[in-house]
């Protein structure tokens, strides 16, 4: 049994960011057209994230799929870009 994984193989292949990198690369262009008609996969990866209500949340990112997720991730405080349900980039 191997106690001790080597880096390269926890390391995701480069064809698999690349694959990743389109992918969001897609959806940052689809929400940021329509705005306030996300794609189903968009809805998927909220969903899939499971995430708990945190007390803050910065978001630092200036893509459309960050700030979409930004404004559905339950949070007591919130500082950043948003893309509200209604479309509205705050």
């Amino acid at each position: 049994m191997r106690t001790k994984a080597r880096s390269r193989d926890l390391a995701p292949s480069t064809s698999f960011i690349r694959s990743q990198k389109k992918r969001v690369g897609k959806l940052n262009s689809h929400i940021d057209k329509h705005r306030n008609e996300p794609p189903d996969e968009a809805q998927v990866i909220l969903k899939a994230l499971a995430l708990p209500s945190f007390d803050d949340l910065i978001n630092l990112t200036h893509s459309a799929l960050g700030c979409w997720l930004a404004d559905r991730i339950p949070a007591k405080r919130k500082e950043g870009g948003f893309i509200t349900a209604a479309g509205d980039w705050l």
